[in-house]
């Protein structure tokens, strides 16, 4: 048996939970597939944006998720304003639409 919930726009949440926080020492780093050293925030820059990677790796509790992100969520609960030609299609994933957006 499945059970779905949804969730009214005021109940959705408005952080993320960060479990680094409450790990008595870091997790390391995930290593360069070239050199095999650390990787670092210039290594990832030109894959993703400054802010994902100081959420990555942020060591804080609690890290509030972008408004951009929760008009997109609530757009996908709602089923109003999804891409061009998206419209009645199931996405592989829940967050399909967010990767294309």
């Amino acid at each position: 048996m499945q059970t779905k919930i949804l969730l009214e726009e005021k109940d959705m949440p408005r952080k993320w939970y960060n479990i680094q926080a409450d790990l008595s020492s870091p997790l390391p780093p995930p290593l360069h597939p070239g050199t095999g050293q650390p990787v670092g925030p210039d290594d990832l820059a030109p894959i993703f944006p400054m802010s994902l990677i100081e959420q990555e790796m942020s060591r804080e509790r609690w890290i509030d998720i972008p408004e951009e992100i929760l008009e997109k969520t609530v757009h996908l609960e709602t089923g109003a304003a999804l891409p061009r030609g998206t419209a009645g299609k199931v996405p592989r994933h829940p967050g399909a639409y967010l990767l294309q957006a």
